[in-house]
């Protein structure tokens, strides 16, 4: 064991400490690196599955969307067929009731005319 250090004890003292302070920031920086880089990867995998995720959303809301709209219209159109049918049945309802006022009118003449006996 030595006692005394010379000059060159201290050199190499002093450049071994500084290789070791080298080494431990580059290993340092070298892990700091991997770090990034796995997170960057994983950052990216997962913009890709939210990405995938929202056009998805985004897909089906757009086909709902469609599907109501078309499912308005075909409601529309039949809506208008059915109103249709129903007002030529109304016309024929109507017909057939001032057919019958106008009978019971003329029988209302004739019975108040006293010419109508049952």
């Amino acid at each position: 064991m030595k006692l005394t250090f010379s000059p060159a004890d201290e050199i190499r003292e002093t450049f071994s400490e500084k290789s070791k302070k080298e080494e431990l920031l580059m290993l340092f920086d070298r892990h700091c690196g991997r770090v990034r880089y796995d997170f960057f990867l994983r950052l990216q995998k997962s913009v890709g599955k939210l990405s995938h995720r929202l056009d998805a959303v985004i897909r089906e809301t757009l086909e709902a969307i469609e599907g109501g709209i078309e499912k308005a219209v075909l409601h529309l159109q039949g809506g208008q067929e059915d109103t249709g049918a129903v007002l030529d049945g109304l016309r024929e309802r109507q017909r057939r009731i001032e057919r019958a006022s106008r009978e019971l009118t003329g029988l209302m003449d004739l019975v108040l005319e006293g010419g109508y006996c049952l």
